[in-house]
């Protein structure tokens, strides 16, 4: 098995239908059945089904279903599901369970959030006083996300799901990320971010996303910290 070093999901994917054993430095990457990559440096993987992930330096590995991470160095990982791990001793674990296996590193266990001010608390975001909090979209220069429907998220406007559902699954329904550059993993072709006024009361906890009826400020464009651009005359 050749090792081939790749910068995108597209190499990525070609490197595994090709028998090859991708070698990951940068950059956000999923990988899903019985795949195996080795990563360093600042590389962030989600690994589910019975994928394998060797992980040094700073990488980042969120894994789940049946996966298996071997960490070492200062990676960090959040485990959930049945995923197993094996860590030296400076790797950071968050554990989520239910049925994880875990050895060595630092555990730490997670509660996971079921509303939506417990998982605002979790992700640091500020509630106002009237129950508002500001989460992000990462949108193409039409201004849409990477949906089924053809909402718009133009600065200045409102939108509402056409289609709201409150079940704890994905679809129906507006979906924010608690940060822009978190936003930017369910839109890869993303150019823009928005941040969006919504009511805390009304989400969905949906893992690292939730989903909303609507928005009920206007949406400003922001760079990928949050903070507003300056709109041009």
């Amino acid at each position: 098995m050749r090792e081939v070093e790749v910068t995108t999901q597209q190499e990525l994917d070609q490197a595994l239908a090709a028998g090859h054993y991708p070698i990951l430095r940068s950059g956000y990457y999923e990988i899903f059945d019985s795949a195996s990559v080795r990563a360093f440096d600042s590389a962030s993987v989600t690994a589910s089904g019975s994928a394998s992930v060797r992980a040094y330096d700073s990488v980042s590995v969120r894994a789940s279903g049946s996966a298996s991470v071997s960490a070492y160095g200062s990676a960090s990982v959040r485990a959930s599901g049945s995923a197993s791990v094996r860590a030296s001793s400076c790797v950071a674990i968050h554990d989520h369970g239910p049925d994880t296996r875990i050895k060595g590193g630092v555990v730490i266990p997670i509660h996971t959030p079921e509303n939506g001010r417990e998982w605002c608390e979790f992700y640091g975001l500020k509630v106002s006083k009237a129950g508002r909090v500001t989460l992000f979209k990462a949108v193409g220069d039409d201004w849409k996300g990477n949906t089924k429907t053809e909402v718009s998220y133009e600065p200045g406007s409102k939108p509402a799901a056409p289609d709201w559902h409150p079940a704890p699954s994905c679809g129906q329904g507006l979906h924010f990320s608690p940060r822009p550059w978190m936003a930017e993993k369910y839109n890869y072709d993303a150019t823009r971010y928005v941040a969006c006024p919504v009511d805390v009361e009304t989400l969905v906890v949906l893992d690292d996303k939730v989903k909303a009826p609507r928005v009920v400020g206007k949406i400003f464009e922001c760079d990928q910290d949050g903070e507003p651009l300056e709109v041009k005359s």
